[in-house]
């Protein structure tokens, strides 16, 4: 089988730009994880994204 492309740049961009501003603290880092990060995904493969928050700013 084979594997679907990296989401485009613009996809991405889009997505951390939301979750930025949609997050109550800061945010420090949004990753790339499971299939699409390890180029494995298929057609079918959601996009996984983790979003790293500081402990300390404002709520």
């Amino acid at each position: 089988m084979d594997h679907a492309p990296l989401p485009e740049a613009a996809f991405l961009a889009d997505w951390t730009d939301r979750l930025r501003a949609s997050a109550e603290r800061p945010v420090v880092g949004i990753l790339l994880r499971g299939s699409h990060a390890r180029r494995a995904a298929t057609a079918y493969s959601d996009v996984d994204l983790d979003v790293l928050v500081s402990t300390t700013g404002p709520t």
